[in-house]
């Protein structure tokens, strides 16, 4: 089921948020990740649209837009990956609004073929 984020769903965003960046971006060192933290919690979280997908009470990922149609952040836990959550989460978005962007490194094959599959260029 996918929701609106609220403030109690903070923990296990923000750890999923830690744990997939580190996972997934294996060239930039963990520290980089480690000392946004604080940034992304207190300032970046608040300021987006945050849609969390949630199954038997536990959030498996999560989608966050800046200004209603940049894609700052889709990520799945990592036991979740592969099971189409990330899928789920953009289709969601796509279908709510008009426009969507996103940027990724393209060290990450895997996002950029992920986003390339949904219809970004």
């Amino acid at each position: 089921m996918i929701c609106k984020y609220n403030e109690s769903d903070k923990k296990e965003v923000m750890d999923i948020w830690l744990n997939t960046n580190i996972a997934s971006h294996y060239f930039i060192p963990p520290e980089y990740w480690k000392s946004r933290f604080g940034i992304v919690e207190k300032e970046y979280l608040p300021d987006s649209t945050t849609y969390v997908y949630r199954e038997n009470n536990t959030i498996k990922g999560f989608i966050s837009l800046t200004n209603t149609y940049f894609v700052g952040a889709l990520f799945s836990a990592q036991p979740y990956q592969g099971q189409g959550i990330g899928s789920k989460l953009i289709t969601y978005c796509q279908n709510i609004y008009d426009h969507l962007e996103a940027a990724v490194y393209l060290q990450n094959a895997r996002a950029v073929s992920f986003y390339l599959k949904h219809g970004f260029t």
